[in-house]
């Protein structure tokens, strides 16, 4: 026991001492942060036993970094004996934006809230049909109505692995006539989210110059509607030309 006891002791001693934290780096993926190269010293706070390597709880010190530093898209926190606190941050990027009884909430990839403006900025993916409830930087966005988020999720998700855009609003006002905005110029209507992964493809080939013979040319403004099939299972498009 008495030996156990002064093991313990001597570690404790030891690595008060020996793993003091003397260094904190911060790494980026692709070498560019929102918040230049140190991050760290508005976000990482460690208490108590902090100042040592193994002192701080790495989980907290992430969400504590991310909440601080919305701009931050993931944190990750390692230690590198035997003095080293390695932060590793992947800058966040605007996506989208969504009203809110605050004003805009300005959205990440991730859906993570970034800032909340008066007005809708320019340049993202508008979400109409839908609002944020009490959006806060730094956390993850929530919708009044719940289910428009996964449908919002699934829908934007699904256009981008088919390489359908840039689409620049999306409408969740009635989930059973979802539609979105292809490059300012087509109103793209998808219906429900029911046989989504055929609609977006079948949209892809018709907005897309020389898939079909139906293709519609790079100039073409108006709205396509592919959220029907006919008898034969077949989709059936309904273009309206100048109508968004």
């Amino acid at each position: 026991m008495l030996i156990a006891v002064l093991l313990a002791a001597g570690f404790l001693i030891s690595a008060a001492v020996l793993f003091k934290i003397e260094t904190v780096t911060v790494e980026s993926p692709d070498g560019q942060l929102a918040y230049g190269r140190q991050p760290d010293r508005r976000g990482f706070r460690p208490t108590g036993g902090g100042k040592n390597l193994f002192g701080f709880n790495t989980a907290e010190a992430q969400q504590a970094i991310a909440a601080a530093l919305p701009y931050l898209e993931s944190v990750e926190i390692k230690r590198r004996l035997p003095d080293t606190v390695v932060i590793t941050a992947t800058p966040a990027v605007e996506t989208c934006t969504v009203e809110s009884a605050a004003g805009w909430a300005v959205l990440s990839q991730s859906y993570k809230v970034l800032r909340v403006d008066a007005e809708a900025p320019a340049g993202l993916v508008r979400i109409d049909g839908a609002q944020a409830d009490a959006p806060a930087p730094g956390q993850p966005v929530k919708f009044t109505e719940e289910d428009k988020l996964s449908v919002l999720q699934t829908v934007l998700s699904k256009a981008q692995a088919q390489g359908l855009g840039p689409i620049s609003e999306v409408d969740l006002t009635n989930t059973l006539e979802l539609s979105f905005l292809y490059q300012d110029r087509i109103r793209i209507v998808l219906g429900t989210t029911n046989d989504l992964d055929y609609k977006i493809k079948w949209a892809w080939e018709m907005v897309t110059p020389g898939q079909t013979s139906d293709s519609l040319g790079e100039e073409e403004r108006g709205t396509l509607d592919v959220s029907s099939r006919g008898e034969d299972g077949l989709g059936r498009a309904r273009w309206r030309a100048g109508v968004l």
